[in-house]
């Protein structure tokens, strides 16, 4: 697993999420554990098979994240 950047709100430990529903533009989001900020990942589409996500969906949610992170604390 990558390392993720921390929250840009308060630096806190960040989990990422998968989320399913048909009503939902997303099925991925990140979950700070210190603030309890959710920050909902629509350009990650995760692509799964059955209930198992692909691991090259999981790396891509993590460098897209680490990049919003890094983008939002600028």
């Amino acid at each position: 697993m990558t390392n993720l950047e921390p929250c840009p709100k308060c630096k806190g430990e960040i989990t990422l999420y998968s989320y399913l529903s048909l009503k939902a533009n997303y099925n991925c989001y990140a979950l700070c554990q210190k603030c309890k900020t959710v920050y909902r990942m629509p350009e990650a589409k995760l692509k799964a098979h059955g209930a198992r996500i692909y691991p090259s969906s999981i790396k891509k949610a993590e460098r897209l994240w680490n990049e919003r992170a890094k983008g939002e604390s600028e």
